[in-house]
């Protein structure tokens, strides 16, 4: 997703969840990932790519603070291929 405005994600749950965002064009190759502690929230600018929340642990609630207005705040992008996220070797 492409926010037109800025978004802000709130964990409601002391839970890890997954970050990933790129500033280009979404594409695997410049994808970025990193794991939040879950004490901490994320805010995207406006026209940052980055991929929904998703909780590593257990199901957490988010406080999403968004735009409003008649339009959509996304622009939705698929990648043709999957997207792996894996860690770095140690």
């Amino acid at each position: 997703m492409t926010p037109l405005g800025s978004q802000a994600f709130i964990p409601l749950a002391d839970k890890p969840f997954l970050v990933a965002d790129s500033a280009e064009k979404p594409d695997a190759t410049t994808a970025k990932a990193f794991v939040a502690n879950g004490a901490q929230g994320v805010n995207y600018h406006a026209g940052i790519w980055h991929h929904p929340v998703i909780t590593l642990k257990t199901i957490t609630d988010f406080l999403v603070i968004d735009r409003t207005g008649d339009e959509p705040n996304c622009d939705k992008f698929f990648l043709p291929e999957p997207l792996v996220i894996s860690s770095p070797p140690k």
